[in-house]
């Protein structure tokens, strides 16, 4: 069923012309170990890779309690699935809840970072509004730019009415307030070299989409 469900998605995702389908590898389940779960779950993306020859690309996000919920994990699928067309999304407040370095992230998949997912996290969540928890978007956003990323950097709410008192519409401005302060700058050259007065943003533009 989950193969069935990712060729349609790439499928889909094809004719729309999105160029990256992002997925959860989900729960080990019992009865397995990690390892035979990632098994599981290599056999199965690399079916689906094989079955469809489709340029759009797997991103795999590292997940809390998920069969890939690490570095070691995601290095782990790469080396059972030799498809360069699977990669991986960084999730901000995930990688803050794994406790996994930027340095280590970037190090390890930078190559093969295919999305992004910008949110908060605190020490009660992990579904905080950008500017509300913990995560150092300043130097993850640093990190794409020395990576030459120039994916999709989405950001991802949920439940803020609930969590905060908010409609959703107030929360994207908030938080890309929030995002558009914290991306780093450089200088831009003008086509004849020089360097204009005024530094623009050079990061990946954070493009709302709440869930």
């Amino acid at each position: 069923e989950a193969v069935s469900y990712l060729l349609a998605a790439r499928e889909l995702a094809h004719r729309l012309g999105a160029p990256v389908v992002g997925i959860s590898l989900g729960q080990i389940g019992s009865g397995r170990t990690a390892e035979e779960a990632l098994g599981v779950a290599a056999r199965s993306l690399g079916e689906v890779l094989s079955r469809c020859d489709l340029p759009v690309r797997l991103a795999v996000e590292i997940h809390i309690d998920d069969v890939c919920n690490s570095v070691a994990k995601a290095l782990g699928l790469l080396s059972l699935v030799d498809d360069p067309r699977l990669g991986f999304a960084f999730d901000t407040s995930l990688l803050h809840h794994n406790d996994i370095s930027y340095e280590t992230a970037f190090g390890e998949l930078g190559s093969r970072l295919y999305h992004v997912h910008l949110r908060d996290a605190t020490d009660e969540t992990i579904f905080a509004i950008p500017g509300r928890g913990k995560v150092d978007f300043v130097a993850f956003f640093g990190c794409l730019r020395r990576q030459n990323y120039e994916g999709i950097a989405s950001l991802e709410l949920f439940q803020v009415e609930e969590r905060y008192g908010i409609s959703t519409i107030e929360a994207c401005r908030e938080a890309l307030s929030h995002l558009r302060a914290e991306l780093p700058r450089r200088p831009r050259l003008t086509p004849n070299g020089s360097r204009p007065s005024r530094d623009r943003v050079a990061a990946p533009r954070p493009g709302p989409c709440p869930t």
